[in-house]
Protein backbone atom coordinates (compact mmCIF):
# COMPACT_ATOMS: atom_id res chain seq x y z
CA UNK A 1 0.00 0.00 0.00
CA UNK A 2 1.05 3.46 -0.26
CA UNK A 3 2.58 5.91 2.36
CA UNK A 4 -0.28 8.09 2.12
CA UNK A 5 -2.76 5.27 2.21
CA UNK A 6 -0.78 3.14 4.79
CA UNK A 7 -2.26 5.18 7.34
CA UNK A 8 -5.65 3.78 7.04
CA UNK A 9 -5.84 0.35 8.51
CA UNK A 10 -6.19 -2.89 5.77
CA UNK A 11 -9.65 -3.59 7.52
CA UNK A 12 -11.85 -2.57 10.69
CA UNK A 13 -15.35 -2.33 11.19
CA UNK A 14 -17.73 0.27 10.13
CA UNK A 15 -18.57 1.31 13.38
CA UNK A 16 -14.74 1.97 14.12
CA UNK A 17 -14.29 3.97 10.46
CA UNK A 18 -17.61 5.01 9.01
CA UNK A 19 -18.10 4.46 5.21
CA UNK A 20 -18.03 8.33 4.85
CA UNK A 21 -15.01 9.17 6.83
CA UNK A 22 -13.34 5.99 5.56
CA UNK A 23 -14.21 6.94 1.46
CA UNK A 24 -12.90 10.57 2.51
CA UNK A 25 -9.80 9.21 3.54
CA UNK A 26 -9.31 7.02 0.43
CA UNK A 27 -9.53 9.88 -2.03
CA UNK A 28 -6.95 12.11 -0.11
CA UNK A 29 -4.75 9.46 -0.17
CA UNK A 30 -5.36 8.28 -3.97
CA UNK A 31 -6.05 4.39 -3.36
CA UNK A 32 -6.36 2.86 -6.01
CA UNK A 33 -7.71 -1.12 -5.55
CA UNK A 34 -11.26 -3.00 -4.33
CA UNK A 35 -12.83 -1.79 -1.40
CA UNK A 36 -14.47 -4.42 0.45
CA UNK A 37 -18.06 -3.90 2.28
CA UNK A 38 -19.89 -6.92 4.20
CA UNK A 39 -22.65 -6.76 6.31
CA UNK A 40 -24.17 -10.22 7.39
CA UNK A 41 -25.21 -12.19 4.38
CA UNK A 42 -24.41 -9.30 1.91
CA UNK A 43 -21.03 -8.61 -0.19
CA UNK A 44 -20.36 -5.88 -1.92
CA UNK A 45 -16.62 -4.92 -3.81
CA UNK A 46 -15.81 -1.28 -5.13
CA UNK A 47 -13.09 -0.73 -7.30
CA UNK A 48 -11.10 2.96 -6.57
CA UNK A 49 -9.13 4.64 -9.04
CA UNK A 50 -6.89 7.32 -7.11
CA UNK A 51 -10.12 7.03 -4.74
CA UNK A 52 -12.83 7.64 -6.74
CA UNK A 53 -15.38 5.00 -7.15
CA UNK A 54 -15.33 3.32 -11.31
CA UNK A 55 -17.00 -0.23 -10.52
CA UNK A 56 -18.67 -2.38 -8.48
CA UNK A 57 -19.82 -5.82 -7.96
CA UNK A 58 -22.70 -6.73 -5.29
CA UNK A 59 -24.24 -10.60 -4.13
CA UNK A 60 -27.81 -8.62 -4.12
CA UNK A 61 -30.00 -9.06 -6.83
CA UNK A 62 -31.58 -5.81 -6.17
CA UNK A 63 -28.60 -4.18 -7.39
CA UNK A 64 -28.70 -6.03 -10.42
CA UNK A 65 -28.08 -3.41 -13.29
CA UNK A 66 -31.75 -4.46 -14.70
CA UNK A 67 -33.02 -3.79 -11.65
CA UNK A 68 -31.15 -0.28 -10.99
CA UNK A 69 -32.33 1.00 -14.51
CA UNK A 70 -36.28 -0.46 -13.86
CA UNK A 71 -36.04 1.75 -10.51
CA UNK A 72 -35.03 4.96 -12.75
CA UNK A 73 -37.81 4.19 -15.13
CA UNK A 74 -35.40 3.48 -17.86
CA UNK A 75 -36.27 -0.39 -17.73
CA UNK A 76 -39.93 -1.71 -17.83
CA UNK A 77 -40.62 -5.29 -16.41
CA UNK A 78 -40.83 -6.88 -19.84
CA UNK A 79 -37.93 -5.42 -20.69
CA UNK A 80 -36.16 -6.31 -17.48
CA UNK A 81 -37.65 -10.46 -17.72
CA UNK A 82 -36.28 -10.60 -21.41
CA UNK A 83 -32.59 -9.44 -20.46
CA UNK A 84 -32.39 -12.09 -17.83
CA UNK A 85 -33.63 -14.51 -20.46
CA UNK A 86 -31.12 -13.66 -22.57
CA UNK A 87 -28.35 -13.38 -20.37
CA UNK A 88 -29.16 -17.08 -18.85
CA UNK A 89 -29.03 -18.03 -22.07
CA UNK A 90 -25.93 -16.84 -23.65
CA UNK A 91 -24.16 -16.85 -20.08
CA UNK A 92 -23.01 -12.72 -20.86
CA UNK A 93 -23.41 -10.05 -18.69
CA UNK A 94 -26.40 -7.55 -18.60
CA UNK A 95 -24.68 -4.72 -20.57
CA UNK A 96 -23.97 -6.99 -23.23
CA UNK A 97 -27.62 -8.30 -23.29
CA UNK A 98 -28.77 -4.76 -23.20
CA UNK A 99 -26.64 -3.16 -26.30
CA UNK A 100 -28.11 -6.86 -28.60
CA UNK A 101 -31.49 -6.14 -27.83
CA UNK A 102 -31.61 -2.80 -28.68
CA UNK A 103 -33.30 -1.63 -25.52
CA UNK A 104 -30.78 0.92 -24.83
CA UNK A 105 -27.78 2.91 -26.68
CA UNK A 106 -24.41 2.81 -25.41
CA UNK A 107 -24.72 6.38 -23.82
CA UNK A 108 -27.67 5.08 -21.62
CA UNK A 109 -25.73 2.09 -20.95
CA UNK A 110 -22.88 4.18 -19.46
CA UNK A 111 -24.98 6.21 -17.41
CA UNK A 112 -27.00 2.91 -16.10
CA UNK A 113 -23.66 1.88 -15.34
CA UNK A 114 -22.44 4.83 -13.32
CA UNK A 115 -25.62 4.95 -11.84
CA UNK A 116 -25.61 0.98 -10.47
CA UNK A 117 -22.30 2.23 -8.66
CA UNK A 118 -23.50 4.94 -6.60
CA UNK A 119 -26.44 2.96 -5.80
CA UNK A 120 -24.78 0.10 -4.38
CA UNK A 121 -22.42 2.78 -2.69
CA UNK A 122 -25.37 4.87 -1.49
CA UNK A 123 -26.99 2.12 0.27
CA UNK A 124 -24.04 1.09 2.28
CA UNK A 125 -24.52 4.31 3.84
CA UNK A 126 -27.61 2.78 5.77
CA UNK A 127 -24.93 0.75 7.57
CA UNK A 128 -24.66 1.15 11.20
CA UNK A 129 -22.24 -2.03 11.65
CA UNK A 130 -20.18 -4.38 9.10
CA UNK A 131 -16.65 -4.58 8.04
CA UNK A 132 -14.52 -3.34 5.42
CA UNK A 133 -10.96 -4.91 3.65
CA UNK A 134 -9.10 -2.91 0.89
CA UNK A 135 -6.77 -4.58 -1.53
CA UNK A 136 -4.63 -2.40 -3.55
CA UNK A 137 -4.33 -3.13 -6.90
CA UNK A 138 -2.33 -1.78 -10.11
CA UNK A 139 -4.13 1.53 -12.01
CA UNK A 140 -6.34 0.79 -14.94
CA UNK A 141 -6.91 4.22 -15.87
CA UNK A 142 -7.50 3.91 -19.50
CA UNK A 143 -10.05 1.29 -19.40
CA UNK A 144 -12.29 2.49 -16.32
CA UNK A 145 -11.43 6.31 -15.99
CA UNK A 146 -15.13 7.35 -17.88
CA UNK A 147 -16.79 5.62 -15.20
CA UNK A 148 -15.19 7.91 -12.07
CA UNK A 149 -17.75 9.05 -9.65
CA UNK A 150 -16.79 12.25 -7.67
CA UNK A 151 -16.23 10.81 -3.91
CA UNK A 152 -16.55 14.25 -2.22
CA UNK A 153 -20.47 14.42 -4.43
CA UNK A 154 -20.84 10.26 -3.13
CA UNK A 155 -20.29 11.55 0.23
CA UNK A 156 -22.87 14.25 0.55
CA UNK A 157 -25.67 12.38 -1.27
CA UNK A 158 -24.96 9.19 1.42
CA UNK A 159 -25.12 11.56 4.39
CA UNK A 160 -28.52 13.07 3.41
CA UNK A 161 -29.33 9.62 2.33
CA UNK A 162 -29.14 7.70 5.29
CA UNK A 163 -27.34 9.69 8.79
CA UNK A 164 -29.75 11.16 11.26
CA UNK A 165 -29.14 14.85 12.08
CA UNK A 166 -28.36 13.72 15.52
CA UNK A 167 -25.32 11.33 14.29
CA UNK A 168 -24.02 14.45 12.14
CA UNK A 169 -24.00 16.90 14.91
CA UNK A 170 -22.98 14.44 17.18
CA UNK A 171 -19.37 14.14 15.05
CA UNK A 172 -19.53 18.07 14.95
CA UNK A 173 -20.29 18.26 18.53
CA UNK A 174 -16.86 19.10 19.96
CA UNK A 175 -16.42 21.90 17.73
CA UNK A 176 -19.84 23.48 17.85
CA UNK A 177 -18.86 26.42 19.73
CA UNK A 178 -15.49 27.46 18.52
CA UNK A 179 -14.56 29.50 15.50
CA UNK A 180 -14.96 28.29 11.92
CA UNK A 181 -13.48 29.77 8.93
CA UNK A 182 -12.83 27.94 5.47
CA UNK A 183 -9.17 26.93 4.57
CA UNK A 184 -7.80 27.24 1.20
CA UNK A 185 -9.92 23.87 0.51
CA UNK A 186 -13.36 24.96 0.84
CA UNK A 187 -13.78 26.83 -2.54
CA UNK A 188 -12.46 23.33 -4.51
CA UNK A 189 -14.37 20.72 -2.68
CA UNK A 190 -18.00 23.65 -2.61
CA UNK A 191 -18.05 23.67 -6.25
CA UNK A 192 -17.96 20.10 -6.55
CA UNK A 193 -21.49 19.42 -4.86
CA UNK A 194 -25.17 20.24 -5.87
CA UNK A 195 -25.58 23.26 -3.37
CA UNK A 196 -28.80 25.82 -3.53
CA UNK A 197 -28.93 28.76 -1.72
CA UNK A 198 -28.68 28.33 1.97
CA UNK A 199 -25.80 26.20 1.62
CA UNK A 200 -24.02 29.13 -0.04
CA UNK A 201 -25.12 31.51 2.98
CA UNK A 202 -23.89 28.99 5.17
CA UNK A 203 -20.61 28.78 3.52
CA UNK A 204 -20.51 32.66 3.27
CA UNK A 205 -21.07 32.45 7.39
CA UNK A 206 -17.57 30.66 7.43
CA UNK A 207 -15.04 33.91 7.65
CA UNK A 208 -13.64 33.14 10.88
CA UNK A 209 -16.37 35.29 12.75
CA UNK A 210 -18.90 33.42 14.23
CA UNK A 211 -18.91 29.96 15.92
CA UNK A 212 -20.06 26.64 14.10
CA UNK A 213 -23.20 26.33 15.49
CA UNK A 214 -24.02 30.05 14.72
CA UNK A 215 -23.31 29.09 10.79
CA UNK A 216 -25.42 25.72 11.02
CA UNK A 217 -28.13 28.64 12.40
CA UNK A 218 -27.88 29.43 9.34
CA UNK A 219 -28.80 26.75 7.41
CA UNK A 220 -32.08 26.02 9.44
CA UNK A 221 -34.60 23.19 8.02
CA UNK A 222 -31.62 22.22 5.48
CA UNK A 223 -30.44 18.34 5.73
CA UNK A 224 -28.41 19.18 2.87
CA UNK A 225 -26.27 22.06 4.82
CA UNK A 226 -26.11 20.23 7.94
CA UNK A 227 -23.98 17.44 5.55
CA UNK A 228 -22.15 19.82 3.64
CA UNK A 229 -20.92 21.17 7.38
CA UNK A 230 -19.99 17.18 8.39
CA UNK A 231 -18.34 16.77 4.63
CA UNK A 232 -15.95 20.23 4.82
CA UNK A 233 -15.20 19.19 8.48
CA UNK A 234 -14.16 15.76 7.35
CA UNK A 235 -12.23 16.90 4.11
CA UNK A 236 -10.11 19.54 6.17
CA UNK A 237 -11.99 22.40 4.71
CA UNK A 238 -12.16 24.05 8.23
CA UNK A 239 -10.24 25.13 10.46
CA UNK A 240 -10.88 26.42 13.80
CA UNK A 241 -9.98 29.06 16.38
CA UNK A 242 -9.71 30.26 20.16
CA UNK A 243 -8.72 26.90 21.24
CA UNK A 244 -6.33 26.69 24.51
CA UNK A 245 -2.68 26.54 23.60
CA UNK A 246 0.33 26.20 25.37
CA UNK A 247 2.97 29.00 25.14
CA UNK A 248 5.43 29.22 22.48
CA UNK A 249 8.32 27.58 22.79
CA UNK A 250 10.55 30.71 22.79
CA UNK A 251 8.36 31.83 25.31
CA UNK A 252 8.31 28.83 28.18
CA UNK A 253 11.07 29.37 31.12
CA UNK A 254 14.78 27.41 29.72
CA UNK A 255 14.84 24.07 30.04
CA UNK A 256 17.96 21.87 29.77
CA UNK A 257 19.32 20.18 27.11
CA UNK A 258 18.14 17.07 28.17
CA UNK A 259 14.65 18.20 28.54
CA UNK A 260 15.17 18.05 32.45
CA UNK A 261 14.23 21.40 35.00
CA UNK A 262 17.71 23.04 35.66
CA UNK A 263 18.87 23.07 38.88
CA UNK A 264 20.29 25.87 40.66
CA UNK A 265 23.74 25.25 42.02
CA UNK A 266 24.36 26.34 45.40
CA UNK A 267 26.21 28.75 44.63
CA UNK A 268 24.00 30.63 42.27
CA UNK A 269 21.47 29.98 45.02
CA UNK A 270 23.19 31.96 47.62
CA UNK A 271 23.76 34.64 45.48
CA UNK A 272 20.20 35.01 45.13
CA UNK A 273 19.31 34.71 48.96
CA UNK A 274 19.53 38.45 50.18
CA UNK A 275 18.07 39.51 46.81
CA UNK A 276 14.75 41.90 47.24
CA UNK A 277 13.22 41.28 43.84
CA UNK A 278 13.68 37.57 44.94
CA UNK A 279 12.21 37.77 48.52
CA UNK A 280 9.25 39.66 47.13
CA UNK A 281 8.48 37.28 44.08
CA UNK A 282 8.73 35.01 47.49
CA UNK A 283 6.45 36.63 49.09
CA UNK A 284 4.07 37.25 46.05
CA UNK A 285 4.05 33.64 45.25
CA UNK A 286 3.26 32.52 48.86
CA UNK A 287 0.41 35.35 48.76
CA UNK A 288 -1.44 33.86 45.75
CA UNK A 289 -0.88 30.70 46.52
CA UNK A 290 -2.93 31.05 49.86
CA UNK A 291 -5.75 33.05 48.58
CA UNK A 292 -6.04 30.32 45.36
CA UNK A 293 -9.32 28.87 46.85
CA UNK A 294 -10.55 32.81 46.90
CA UNK A 295 -9.41 34.24 43.31
CA UNK A 296 -11.39 33.69 40.56
CA UNK A 297 -9.88 32.65 37.12
CA UNK A 298 -10.06 36.37 35.65
CA UNK A 299 -8.21 37.34 39.30
CA UNK A 300 -6.04 34.81 38.94
CA UNK A 301 -4.64 36.46 35.46
CA UNK A 302 -5.29 39.97 36.17
CA UNK A 303 -7.70 40.06 33.64
CA UNK A 304 -11.91 41.92 33.33
CA UNK A 305 -14.35 39.32 32.93
CA UNK A 306 -15.28 40.88 29.78
CA UNK A 307 -11.88 40.70 28.17
CA UNK A 308 -11.02 38.88 24.64
CA UNK A 309 -9.73 35.63 23.46
CA UNK A 310 -6.09 37.80 22.82
CA UNK A 311 -5.71 39.50 25.70
CA UNK A 312 -6.31 35.95 28.08
CA UNK A 313 -4.13 34.64 25.97
CA UNK A 314 -1.42 37.36 26.27
CA UNK A 315 -2.53 37.33 30.25
CA UNK A 316 -1.69 33.94 30.39
CA UNK A 317 1.65 33.77 28.65
CA UNK A 318 2.37 36.60 30.73
CA UNK A 319 1.51 34.57 34.29
CA UNK A 320 3.00 31.26 32.81
CA UNK A 321 6.40 32.63 32.68
CA UNK A 322 6.26 34.54 35.77
CA UNK A 323 5.89 31.75 37.90
CA UNK A 324 6.79 28.69 36.12
CA UNK A 325 8.31 27.03 39.07
CA UNK A 326 11.63 26.65 36.55
CA UNK A 327 11.74 30.36 36.47
CA UNK A 328 11.47 30.99 40.40
CA UNK A 329 13.81 28.29 41.11
CA UNK A 330 15.97 30.10 38.85
CA UNK A 331 15.97 33.06 41.58
CA UNK A 332 17.06 30.58 44.06
CA UNK A 333 13.64 30.02 46.30
CA UNK A 334 13.70 25.97 45.85
CA UNK A 335 11.91 25.88 49.05
CA UNK A 336 8.47 26.62 47.83
CA UNK A 337 8.75 25.12 44.51
CA UNK A 338 5.70 23.08 45.70
CA UNK A 339 3.63 26.09 46.58
CA UNK A 340 5.03 27.47 43.14
CA UNK A 341 4.06 24.00 41.37
CA UNK A 342 0.33 24.67 42.92
CA UNK A 343 -0.37 28.15 41.38
CA UNK A 344 0.79 26.90 38.17
CA UNK A 345 -1.22 24.14 38.00
CA UNK A 346 -4.44 26.62 39.05
CA UNK A 347 -2.97 29.54 36.06
CA UNK A 348 -2.96 26.11 33.67
CA UNK A 349 -6.32 25.55 34.84
CA UNK A 350 -7.46 28.93 34.27
CA UNK A 351 -6.23 29.16 30.77
CA UNK A 352 -7.71 25.80 29.27
CA UNK A 353 -11.60 26.57 30.48
CA UNK A 354 -11.63 30.51 29.75
CA UNK A 355 -9.96 29.15 26.54
CA UNK A 356 -12.88 27.49 25.13
CA UNK A 357 -16.19 29.01 25.34
CA UNK A 358 -18.58 26.92 25.95
CA UNK A 359 -16.65 26.15 29.52
CA UNK A 360 -16.31 29.79 30.15
CA UNK A 361 -19.75 30.16 29.82
CA UNK A 362 -20.55 27.71 32.20
CA UNK A 363 -17.62 28.87 34.22
CA UNK A 364 -19.52 32.61 34.36
CA UNK A 365 -22.90 31.57 34.70
CA UNK A 366 -21.11 29.37 38.23
CA UNK A 367 -19.89 32.96 39.27
CA UNK A 368 -23.09 34.26 38.85
CA UNK A 369 -24.90 31.73 40.14
CA UNK A 370 -22.65 30.79 43.36
CA UNK A 371 -21.62 27.14 41.67
CA UNK A 372 -19.31 25.83 43.24
CA UNK A 373 -16.40 25.20 40.47
CA UNK A 374 -17.11 21.22 40.98
CA UNK A 375 -20.26 21.48 39.00
CA UNK A 376 -18.78 24.02 36.06
CA UNK A 377 -17.79 20.80 33.84
CA UNK A 378 -21.50 19.44 34.65
CA UNK A 379 -23.10 23.09 33.28
CA UNK A 380 -20.73 23.13 30.74
CA UNK A 381 -22.00 19.45 29.48
CA UNK A 382 -25.56 21.20 29.77
CA UNK A 383 -25.11 24.13 27.25
CA UNK A 384 -23.54 21.38 24.44
CA UNK A 385 -26.72 19.60 24.95
CA UNK A 386 -28.49 22.97 24.76
CA UNK A 387 -26.89 24.13 21.69
CA UNK A 388 -27.14 20.32 19.76
CA UNK A 389 -31.14 21.04 20.94
CA UNK A 390 -31.18 24.37 19.20
CA UNK A 391 -29.62 23.11 16.10
CA UNK A 392 -32.22 20.74 15.94
CA UNK A 393 -35.11 22.83 17.15
CA UNK A 394 -34.00 25.22 14.05
CA UNK A 395 -34.25 22.45 11.64
CA UNK A 396 -37.51 21.09 12.39
CA UNK A 397 -36.97 17.45 14.24
CA UNK A 398 -38.34 18.31 17.45
CA UNK A 399 -38.61 14.99 18.36
CA UNK A 400 -34.82 14.42 18.27
CA UNK A 401 -34.65 17.87 20.24
CA UNK A 402 -36.50 16.62 22.90
CA UNK A 403 -33.86 14.22 24.48
CA UNK A 404 -31.07 17.25 24.38
CA UNK A 405 -33.22 19.45 25.85
CA UNK A 406 -34.24 16.86 28.67
CA UNK A 407 -30.78 16.67 29.53
CA UNK A 408 -30.09 20.44 29.41
CA UNK A 409 -32.70 20.71 32.25
CA UNK A 410 -31.52 17.26 34.24
CA UNK A 411 -27.92 18.89 34.16
CA UNK A 412 -28.67 22.45 34.71
CA UNK A 413 -32.26 23.23 35.71
CA UNK A 414 -31.54 26.76 36.94
CA UNK A 415 -31.71 28.17 32.96
CA UNK A 416 -34.99 29.21 31.92
CA UNK A 417 -34.05 29.02 28.09
CA UNK A 418 -33.51 25.23 28.48
CA UNK A 419 -37.28 25.24 30.02
CA UNK A 420 -38.46 27.21 27.13
CA UNK A 421 -37.34 25.00 24.54
CA UNK A 422 -38.05 21.97 26.38
CA UNK A 423 -41.80 22.90 26.09
CA UNK A 424 -41.07 24.30 22.96
CA UNK A 425 -39.97 20.77 21.90
CA UNK A 426 -43.19 19.17 23.51
CA UNK A 427 -45.49 21.22 21.60
CA UNK A 428 -44.44 21.28 18.40
CA UNK A 429 -43.50 17.90 18.15
CA UNK A 430 -45.71 14.83 16.53
CA UNK A 431 -48.02 14.58 18.61
CA UNK A 432 -47.74 17.18 20.57
CA UNK A 433 -48.14 17.03 24.49
CA UNK A 434 -49.44 20.55 26.01
CA UNK A 435 -49.54 19.14 29.10
CA UNK A 436 -45.71 18.93 29.94
CA UNK A 437 -45.22 21.71 27.30
CA UNK A 438 -47.77 24.11 29.82
CA UNK A 439 -45.46 23.09 32.98
CA UNK A 440 -42.59 23.37 31.51
CA UNK A 441 -43.21 27.01 29.84
CA UNK A 442 -44.22 27.56 33.70
CA UNK A 443 -41.34 26.63 34.99
CA UNK A 444 -39.54 28.81 32.26
CA UNK A 445 -41.39 31.82 33.44
CA UNK A 446 -40.95 31.40 37.41
CA UNK A 447 -36.83 31.53 36.44
CA UNK A 448 -37.11 34.57 33.97
CA UNK A 449 -40.78 36.35 34.63
CA UNK A 450 -39.95 39.05 31.41
CA UNK A 451 -38.50 36.04 28.89
CA UNK A 452 -41.19 37.41 25.77
CA UNK A 453 -40.45 33.92 23.73
CA UNK A 454 -41.81 32.17 26.48
CA UNK A 455 -44.61 34.41 26.90
CA UNK A 456 -45.22 34.23 23.92
CA UNK A 457 -45.26 30.44 23.64
CA UNK A 458 -47.30 30.30 26.62
CA UNK A 459 -50.14 31.78 24.68
CA UNK A 460 -50.09 29.65 22.15
CA UNK A 461 -49.52 26.40 24.00
CA UNK A 462 -52.57 27.64 26.82
CA UNK A 463 -54.53 27.76 23.03
CA UNK A 464 -54.31 24.73 22.23
CA UNK A 465 -55.52 22.78 24.84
Amino acid sequence: MSSAAAQIPESGTLTEAPLPRLLIELYRSRFTGHLHLSRTRTRKVFHLQDGAPVASESNLPSEHLTGVLEDAGLLDAADRQAVDAYVRKNACKEGIALLSLELMEPKQLFEGLREQVRHRMIDCFGWMNGSYELDETPERRQAIQPFRIDPYRLVHEGLQAHWSVERMLEDLGPRLDRIARGTPRIAKVTRRLALDATVDRMITGLDGRQTLSAAIGVAANSRAALAAFWLLDSAGAMEYCDSPREPQTEERAPISAAGKRARMPAAAAARHANDPSAEKMRAEVLDRQERLDSLDFYELLGVARSADSATLRKAYISAAKRYHPDAIARLGLQDIRNQTGELFAKIAEANEVLGDKTRRAAYDRSLESGVSETDVTRIAQAEIFYRKGAILINMGDFRAALDYMKNAVELYPDEAAYYSDLAWCYYKKSPPEPQPALEHIHKALQLNPDDAVARFRQGLIERSR
